[in-house]
């Protein structure tokens, strides 16, 4: 606590103080009105993202969901690992999607309620009682200004009266000292001192009095403006802040407490959501999944073979080159054959090189035109 300066006036300096608080008090409460503002407005406008973004989410995957999915079921085997074909994999995405904008859009709701609309109320509800706090506390200082107005007053008439006693006193000693040595002066004669000592004498016990009266009046004036400053400081000042507060701090703080919980929550459900699909998606093999479509579609299953069907009884089932002309035609039709693989061989060949001289050009910052 810091003291008043001991040679000003005090009533002078508290008002001066009372009024630099007053201006700190509405000050602070126009900081603690604009966070909640900013609280409110930022909160609005978060909402109205997470809204947009959840709605059009909530549109895609419906519409992806009310498309005809192909129905293909998965194989399930007890005691085997659980699978699942794309499709149902594709099928879990729209689905947990969906479901994960539903719950944005709750939490668009709740964060609409909770903390844009409760802030709007506190802030609206401090600026209403603002006035009527300091108002109040205007009061208290006036009380108060008269109390340290009373120091003032026996302040200085202690130092009157404590000024004037300390000149007699000083006087009266040097009286006492001169009676002491015997020694008057040339105007002046023992018996003279003695009767101008007395006088002093009974003057500075006056002045004494009053002086002590002064100083008790002083202390007790004193005592009653400190008693009534702590009283001031540790109750009225206080109660006008609480009030003016409007415990401001324990709502920011659950605001802001719900907005995390809010967020941590969703993060988990998505982290779920998607560490599903994850799951899922990673069993997805193209064994399985043509295990499942066979299931689903048998006629992929059918794998026809021909076999040779004699003509009354013919006993011979390979190729035969016993005819000369049969022979010759089979050496054509190698060769044709032979032929085309060699031209293929080499047209993939070529393709191979050009590929690679196109990769090394791309690889380093060159345009690659075909």
């Amino acid at each position: 606590m810091q003291p008043p300066p001991r040679k000003s006036n005090y009533t002078k300096f508290l008002k001066n103080l009372h009024t630099e608080q007053i201006a700190k008090l509405h000050a602070k409460n126009q900081h603690e009105c604009d966070l909640l503002e900013d609280l409110r407005t930022y909160t609005i406008k978060r909402s109205a993202i997470e809204k947009s973004y959840s709605e059009a989410l909530l549109k895609i995957s419906s519409a992806y969901l009310n498309k005809k999915i192909p129905n293909i079921p998965d194989i399930k085997v007890d005691g085997a690992e659980e699978k699942w074909n794309m499709w149902n994999v594709w099928r879990t995405v729209l689905e947990e999607n969906e479901k994960l904008a539903r719950a944005r859009l709750a939490a668009v709701e709740v964060f609409q309620q909770q903390i844009a609309d409760e802030a709007k109320f506190l802030r609206q509800h401090k600026l209403n009682v603002a006035k009527k706090c300091t108002d109040t506390l205007a009061q208290a200082h006036k009380e108060l200004q008269t109390t340290v107005l009373d120091v003032d007053k026996t302040k200085k008439l202690y130092f009157d009266e404590e000024h004037t006693a300390h000149d007699v006193r000083d006087k009266a000693k040097d009286i006492e000292e001169k009676l002491k040595k015997k020694k008057g002066s040339f105007f002046q004669s023992i018996t003279s001192l003695q009767k101008n000592s007395a006088k002093v004498s009974s003057r500075r016990d006056q002045l004494e009095e009053k002086s002590t009266g002064a100083r008790n009046d002083y202390l007790l004036s004193i005592a009653a403006a400190n008693a009534h400053q702590n009283r001031y400081f540790l109750v009225e000042l206080q109660n006008c802040m609480l009030s003016m507060e409007a415990a401001v701090y324990e709502k920011v703080s659950e605001f802001l407490t719900f907005m995390g919980r809010t967020e941590l929550l969703t993060c988990s459900a998505t982290q779920h959501s998607f560490g599903k699909i994850r799951d899922q998606a990673q069993q997805l093999t193209r064994e399985y999944n043509l295990q499942c479509l066979y299931l689903y579609y048998p006629v992929l299953k059918q794998h026809i073979q021909y076999e040779f069907e004699p003509c009354d009884n013919d006993p011979i089932d390979t190729v035969t080159i016993e005819h000369e002309s049969v022979a010759q035609t089979l050496g054509q039709e190698a060769r044709r054959w032979a032929t085309r693989v060699l031209r293929e061989t080499s047209l993939v060949r070529d393709a191979t090189r050009k590929m690679h001289v196109y990769q090394a050009m791309r690889d380093a910052g060159q345009k690659v035109r075909v």
